[in-house]
């Protein structure tokens, strides 16, 4: 009876071990995929910034006669 209670033990300690394990992958896998996707948004951000930006020197060139503030 003994027997079947530390076997029984056993594999459940087992298939905790596994169930984390598993549990563990799956989290890290996702928290790469998220880190990447910040990283991909911020890229996007800058660039979109970056384009959406009027440089004074070509709004000089197309407006020669704006005011300045």
């Amino acid at each position: 009876m003994e027997e079947q209670y530390t076997q029984a033990v056993e594999r459940t300690k087992q298939e905790a071990i596994d169930a984390a394990d598993a549990a563990a992958s799956a989290v890290s896998a996702g928290a790469l995929v998220a880190f990447l996707a910040l990283v991909l948004g911020a890229v996007a951000g800058w660039f979109g910034g970056h384009s959406g930006v009027a440089h004074p020197v070509i709004v000089d060139r197309l407006l020669p006669g704006r005011r300045r503030l």
